[in-house]
């Protein structure tokens, strides 16, 4: 494989980027339809292969630079390692199983690999995970109704297993995202006796060559209890592509900036209908939040399910990576200044704000004895 070096630029579409390769503006394939925030920001070092002649995009994403770390993006190529790892007995767990059969029809679904031991055969899904945070891996960073699919079968089947690759060497821990994909995560959960379930980390170098031993990494499922539960707190991004001037219920007419404002808040039950509400524009005219709706767009959000911290705490340390607050906004019934806040650049392409998610978002596992008794590598 000839790898090339680039810089990121922007995402056009779930399957496309744009980068600089060279000096050269240029579109890539990228087989991953992942959501990435967290790796593909501006300016992030990627890792491409020219592609075939006759290609759409000349050249395909293999991996980005992340911290010092190379993460592997190519969730095809991942197979093809998986495939490497369990025929040389690497994969702790699986040692005894070789594959018998690829890309197995069963039910409604093809599955990755059919593996045999020469007593029984599994089948496996394999996992690509790219989504981690101070020791801390999460699947899958974007709902998926097809994976959710995938462990109803697997485990329907009586011989279902699942195997996820973490594209990072200093993993200790794997979870769902339970933040992310309640329903992927709830039927983990539910179905965890009924499958088996393997995690492991491993590294890569510039070359997108494995580097790094091949690690297990502990799977805490019943860990994730506490954030099944549809409550916590949350942050909204909405966008005003024009300054306004807009009337905000008791607070009076307000002018705001065009750009970005990130809205925090928390919902004891019904997180996710809270969220949804908040999207929807025919609705009353209820919070403060509700007004500027009305006017701007919709860019995301970042339900943080079973929080430790408060909706204000949350609001604080937005407030450190923002650019600026909207005094009284959201704050009625609190102490805070507020918990509307104004950022000059999207906050999905603000390292410091996704960050920030990320740190609430994993908090609570963090604080679990396995982590704690040794220090966690950045």
């Amino acid at each position: 494989m000839r790898i090339v070096k680039g810089v990121f630029l922007r995402r056009l579409n779930r399957f496309v980027i744009e980068c600089l390769i060279e000096g050269k503006i240029q579109r890539a394939y990228l087989p991953n339809p992942g959501r990435l925030l967290e790796i593909l920001l501006p300016d992030t070092p990627i890792y491409l292969e020219p592609a075939k002649r006759g290609s759409s995009c000349p050249f395909t994403v293999y991996g980005a630079k992340r911290g010092n770390r190379v993460v592997m993006l190519h969730t095809h190529y991942t197979n093809r390692v998986a495939r490497w790892l369990i025929n040389r007995g690497l994969v702790p767990g699986l040692e005894k199983y070789r594959i018998k059969k690829e890309e197995v029809k069963w039910g409604n679904s093809r599955f990755d690999f059919l593996l045999d031991d020469g007593r029984q055969e599994l089948l496996l899904e394999v996992k690509s995970c790219t989504l981690f945070h101070r020791g801390i891996a999460l699947f899958p960073d974007a709902p998926t109704e097809r994976g959710k699919r995938h462990l109803v079968e697997l485990a329907a089947s009586g011989k279902g297993a699942v195997l996820f690759v973490i594209q990072d060497p200093e993993i200790k821990l794997f979870v769902p995202d339970y933040h992310t994909d309640p329903d992927f995560s709830k039927t983990l959960y539910e179905l965890r006796k009924g499958l088996t379930l393997r995690a492991v980390c491993l590294g890569w170098d510039e070359n997108m060559e494995i580097k790094e031993p091949v690690k297990t990494v502990d799977i805490g499922i019943e860990h994730i209890k506490a954030g099944l539960s549809d409550s916590g707190i949350y942050a909204v991004v909405l966008r005003l592509n024009e300054d306004r001037t807009i009337e905000v219920g008791s607070l009076g007419r307000i002018n705001f900036r065009a750009g970005h404002y990130v809205y925090v808040g928390s919902a004891k039950t019904g997180l996710t209908s809270r969220i949804q509400r908040h999207k929807r524009l025919r609705k009353g005219l209820h919070w403060h939040i509700d007004y500027l709706r009305k006017e701007s767009e919709w860019v995301h959000s970042f339900p943080i399910r079973g929080a430790l911290s408060t909706e204000c705490q949350l609001a604080r340390s937005i407030g450190l990576v923002a650019t600026a607050e909207i005094k009284g906004f959201g704050s009625s019934d609190c102490g805070c200044n507020s918990h509307l806040f104004f950022m000059e650049e999207n906050p999905l392409q603000s390292r410091p704000f996704i960050e920030t998610i990320l740190d609430f978002r994993t908090e609570g596992l963090r604080k679990l004895p396995s982590l704690t008794k040794n220090s966690v590598k950045l």
